[in-house]
Order: structure tokens, then C-alpha cells, then sequence
């Protein structure tokens, strides 16, 4: 029979340190996390819903300035612009079932078309003389 000697070891050598180890949650601090948990989601979906909104109006902003650009763009390259302007259409010029269109400001040429039926038409004058001079009174 041997017996076991132990031997008696020279003080251990110990030191201190910090070590991440599970701690399991307690029911209260379940419910507490749940409830945290809730709130986060609710100001999550707060915050992804500002935030598209947010998005939307710069979509926005950025769209406006970009049909700006476009525009401005197309200006200069043509090198003109297009603007309403007041015109004269002359019937039966520069021949018969013609008529013309002339800007007033230049005098300059817009257009020669055929007169369709209702260029046709004449106008008839059914006012008297009299009766004129009570409208323009």
C-alpha cells in the first residue's frame, strides 16, 4: 500500500483581473429588458420614419435643382429660348388659301400655313353704325 505523499506547494502566486462571465437575467430584469426593448423599437421606427422624411424632401430639393440644370443646359445649347409672343396672322398672304403669321416686335416671319375651313369663314359685321357707338361709349 503506498501511500500518496502530498507535497505541501510554496504559496501560490495570484493576481487580479476582469473577465467577461454570464450572469443569467433574474424575471424582473426580463420584464425591465423587454420593456427597454420596446421603447427602442418604437423610437427606431420614430427615427427610420423622420429619416425618410427627411430623405424625401432632399430627393426632392435635389430633383428641383437637376430640372434647373436641364433646363438651363437645353438653353444654352440651342442658344435661344421660346417665349409666348404677340403675333399678327394675315389671311390670303403670301397667296390665296395662305395665311402668315409675323411677330409684332421683330416683324419677323413665324409661319406660312394652308387656311383651313374655318379661316374661311368670314366674319360677318351685323352691328349698326349706332349701335357700335353705344358699345364703345
Amino acid at each position: 500500500m503506498d501511500k500518496k505523499i502530498e507535497a505541501e506547494s510554496p504559496k501560490a502566486r495570484t493576481s487580479k483581473s476582469r473577465e467577461s462571465c454570464r450572469h443569467p437575467l433574474s424575471t424582473d430584469q426580463m420584464v425591465e429588458a423587454g420593456k427597454d426593448l420596446a421603447a427602442s423599437q418604437i423610437e427606431l421606427r420614430q427615427l427610420d420614419d423622420d429619416f425618410k422624411s427627411v430623405r424625401d424632401e432632399w430627393k426632392s430639393r435635389i430633383s428641383a435643382v437637376e430640372a434647373r440644370v436641364t433646363a438651363q443646359t437645353g438653353r444654352i445649347s440651342r442658344g435661344y429660348d421660346i417665349k409666348d409672343t404677340e403675333c399678327t396672322v394675315t389671311f390670303e398672304t403670301p397667296e390665296l388659301n395662305l395665311k402668315t403669321c409675323t411677330r409684332d416686335d421683330t416683324g419677323e416671319r413665324v409661319w406660312v400655313r394652308e387656311m383651313t375651313d374655318a379661316d374661311r369663314q368670314l366674319v360677318l359685321d351685323l352691328t349698326s353704325e349706332s349701335e357700335q357707338g353705344e358699345y364703345t361709349k
